[in-house]
């Protein structure tokens, strides 16, 4: 009977051959820790690499939504600019074909780039137009200004706000709310020195 290690013929192994073994037992162990310390290292790093793409994600988003808002400036720029240079081209390249423009409940629709022209037209000279205040919301397409626009020629003007629906980069909807008053935007505001129509002391 033989002892110690044998080979697979059946022959005892010793010497090299154990030594061999050995080298092997311990490579075999060292890749195995290895792997488990790498698997170990991804399960420690996942949640960071997760918080790092979220970060990634919501940063071109915001970059998207920012870029997105530009070009609504833009866009309702136009129509400001070309009705204070009587430019009716540049107006009406802000609108789709099928546009719709409403002051609701009814005083006044136009709809389509032909009755916009004609609409457009009648833009006196001496007037002009301004925004104040710009909100878009890129998830919606939907977005508002608040303006002064002077008719030339008039000691009045309207301020009001429009709310429009985009439309491939162009208006869609517009549908503005005005009240006519002051020419300055300031004076419009002021409450002070003013014949209110309904104050506090109505309901009590």
């Amino acid at each position: 009977m033989q002892t110690g290690l044998q080979s697979c013929a059946g022959q005892p192994i010793g010497g090299g051959a154990e030594r061999d073994l050995t080298m092997m037992t311990h490579s075999v162990f060292r890749n195995r820790l290895v792997t488990l310390m790498s698997a170990f290292s991804l399960v420690a790093i996942a949640p960071y690499a997760v918080m790092a793409e979220d970060l990634t994600s919501k940063t071109a988003q915001s970059k998207l939504e920012q870029y997105m808002y530009t070009d609504f400036e833009t866009l309702m720029q136009r129509v400001s600019d070309g009705w204070t240079n009587q430019n009716v081209d540049l107006a009406l390249s802000a609108f789709t074909d099928d546009a719709v423009y409403t002051e609701p409940p009814n005083f006044q629709i136009y709809r389509g780039r032909t009755e916009l022209r004609n609409f457009f037209n009648a833009v006196r000279p001496g007037s002009s137009m301004i925004w104040h205040h710009l909100w878009y919301n890129p998830e919606t397409g939907v977005g508002a200004g608040e303006y002064s626009f002077h008719n030339g020629g008039r000691n009045t003007a309207v301020h009001g706000v429009a709310v429009v629906e985009i439309t491939n980069g162009k208006i869609r909807i517009w549908r503005e709310y005005q009240r006519r008053g002051e020419i300055d935007y300031d004076a419009f505001h002021d409450p002070a020195d003013k014949n209110w129509e309904t104050t506090g002391a109505f309901f009590e």
